[in-house]
């Protein structure tokens, strides 16, 4: 018996727990920690409920305006194309409401892509470099005033520039793990011609050419597993962006001052299996300088096949 006893506790000490695998569907805001694998597609559609209820001035301070609600559909769609290599597009459509005037817009097409660089192991992180652009076919300029901008849908630029994502997950114990993901993104901004009311001001006699500024983001993003199925996660972002400068002719103030903001995104997932979940949560600004106060509601469902 006491060798029996021996045995048992040896067994205890020296026997490895069998480690789960890490699911998750992505924290909401921020990039996938690695690449669709080659023939293979990850669909990932958004619902988003945005409302503006104000903007914060030069100082940082808020003030409020009446609340300008959009609700935006984007169907995310990852393709593999190479091996460690992915396509990303993001058609986007809008409906936008304000004090009884509202439209159904065609947003700007964001696409990318991705380069999985460094593969993670215990030791050292997953690394990715991502190329990115934005195909400007949503409606930007020669706005309705009676429209009271709900006819925006767009920002004219390409915006080409890139992105670098590092990530790294550390298994805690069970099915606990918790998950960092940090990327830096600086967007070039491409010359914008303007004619009218437009996104960045002016009105019925404005003619002329606005360089948007260049924008840089940061996003640290934390995931933590309760059970294989059930993770929390949180972004917390800050944005900046350069003064854009307006040349021309017009009779209204064109061109926009430099901007900056930082924002939360908590959200859960809940996942089926690995290539199937589901994750919602809200994405809110909490200070701002020169740029609008807003808050989402967000749900979108992941399907890796």
């Amino acid at each position: 018996m006491r060798w029996f006893c021996i045995g048992l506790i040896c067994a205890a000490l020296f026997s490895e727990e069998k480690q789960p695998e890490f699911w998750s569907t992505g924290p909401l805001i921020n990039y996938s920690d690695d690449v669709v694998e080659l023939g293979h597609v990850a669909f990932q559609p958004y619902f988003i409920y945005y409302q503006y209820r104000g903007s914060y001035d030069s100082d940082w301070h808020f003030h409020s305006f009446p609340m300008f609600s959009s609700f935006l559909f984007q169907p995310f769609t990852r393709i593999g194309i190479c091996p460690r290599v992915e396509f990303n597009f993001t058609p986007q459509l809008y409906y936008n409401h304000v004090d009884g005037a509202a439209k159904w817009v065609f947003g700007d097409m964001p696409i990318s892509l991705s380069f999985w660089l460094l593969e993670e192991t215990k030791k050292v992180p997953s690394i990715m470099f991502n190329l990115l652009a934005n195909l400007p076919t949503g409606k930007y300029q020669k706005l309705n005033p009676a429209k009271l901008e709900t006819d925006l849908g767009g920002t004219g630029s390409w915006s080409p520039g890139a992105a670098f994502v590092i990530y790294k997950e550390i298994y805690l114990w069970k099915a606990h793990y918790l998950a960092f993901t940090y990327s830096a993104t600086y967007l070039f901004q491409t010359l914008v011609d303007v004619k009218g009311l437009s996104l960045y001001g002016g009105g019925p006699g404005t003619h002329g050419k606005v360089r948007p500024g260049n924008l840089f983001q940061s996003d640290l993003s934390l995931q933590y597993s309760f059970t294989q199925n059930w993770v929390f996660s949180m972004d917390m972002i800050y944005q900046h962006q350069d003064r854009s400068r307006f040349s021309g002719v017009t009779v209204e103030p064109a061109g926009n001052r430099s901007l900056e903001q930082c924002s939360l995104a908590p959200a859960l997932e809940y996942l089926w299996d690995e290539n199937t979940g589901i994750v919602f949560g809200s994405w809110f600004s909490v200070a701002g300088r020169n740029t609008d106060q807003f808050n989402t509601f967000e749900i979108s469902i992941y399907m890796y096949r």
